[in-house]
């Protein structure tokens, strides 16, 4: 069993998973919104970026919209003000998945109300203070590929 998760540019030619997440970082000033997983969660209580997975027939950025709005009520009206970052390939030691990042620059502080089955708290994190939070496994990696771009933990699994 894998015990950390490990990142791919590239579709590993062993990589059979047609599961997509989609994550979205949002800031607000200097700080980014991570929200902490219920207790009945996989990863109880850690902090995470908001996301989920993508379901079937539904394209990236509509799943994307669809998960803003479950875990925290917001609506995203404007494509405009969500960006594409990235999107890597990762094994994980309970699935495989292909991880579409996005970030969404607000220069409002939007109302947050969480949806209490996913989500016990929210936090505005300072950038600096991040790895002060108990992050999900995976979700350092992922702001190092938005903010930092530090690739070096990504395996270019070269296609032959």
């Amino acid at each position: 069993m894998r015990k950390m998760s490990e990142f791919f540019k590239n579709r590993p030619n062993d990589f059979f998973s047609n599961l997509r997440v989609v994550i979205c970082f949002i800031e607000y000033k200097d700080t980014i919104l991570f929200l902490q997983r219920s207790k009945s969660l996989i990863a109880p209580l850690k902090w995470a970026i908001p996301g989920g997975k993508v379901e079937k027939e539904e394209s990236n950025f509509a799943a994307l919209k669809r998960e803003i709005f479950e875990e925290l009520a917001l609506k995203i009206d404007n494509r405009e003000k969500i960006n594409l970052i990235n999107n890597v390939f990762v094994r994980h030691a309970f699935a495989d998945y292909e991880l579409i990042l996005y970030r969404w620059i607000t220069y409002e502080k939007p109302a947050i109300t969480l949806n209490s089955n996913e989500h016990v708290n929210f936090i505005w994190s300072p950038f600096l203070k991040i790895l002060n939070l108990d992050l999900i496994e995976g979700q350092l990696e992922a702001f190092k590929l938005v903010y930092e771009n530090d690739y070096s933990f990504i395996r270019d699994y070269g296609r032959q």
